[in-house]
């Protein structure tokens, strides 16, 4: 009797160890190109902060698109920031200085609405109305006629 379920288990072991292997390496590439860990490297954001956890404010990071990747705490030392766990490879939490965002403009398409803002000059994110206004609370300087 011949072990015929050796070839069909080696593949499946093979297919995870490759998809592993690329999806270390899109999330790592990504995270670079985006600016995230250049970012992360300059402003560590150490362990997760008490507060509120504002979750699909973020739909970009740097030329990256993102849908409910990036996490966001607004907290009184700054905008912390982390990713999905899915997505944790290569980009490390990081905590904002408030005095580092700078507001650059809005951009509608029919009924949705977002903010390009610019962090510390190196990348930029876009974010949905309610953490813009988060991050007027918090004494960023945003244009009256950007708030909804």
């Amino acid at each position: 009797m011949r072990a015929t379920w050796v070839a069909p288990l080696l593949a499946m072991v093979a297919g995870l160890a490759f998809f592993v292997v690329l999806w270390t390496a899109v999330t790592r590439g990504l995270a670079s190109f985006s600016g995230w860990s250049a970012l992360a490297a300059k402003y560590p954001g150490g362990p997760r902060p008490l507060g509120e956890v504002l979750r699909g404010q973020v739909l970009g990071f740097g030329p990256v698109r993102e849908n409910n990747i990036t996490y966001a705490i607004p907290t009184t030392g700054g905008l912390y920031l982390y990713p999905n766990a899915l997505f944790g490879l290569g980009r490390p939490p990081m905590l904002i200085p408030y005095n580092r965002i700078t507001y650059r403009e809005t951009t509608s398409l029919l009924w949705s609405r977002s903010h390009e803002l610019a962090i510390d000059g190196a990348t930029s994110f876009r974010i949905r109305d309610r953490l813009l206004k988060e991050l007027k609370s918090h004494g960023v300087s945003i244009p009256a006629d950007a708030l909804p």
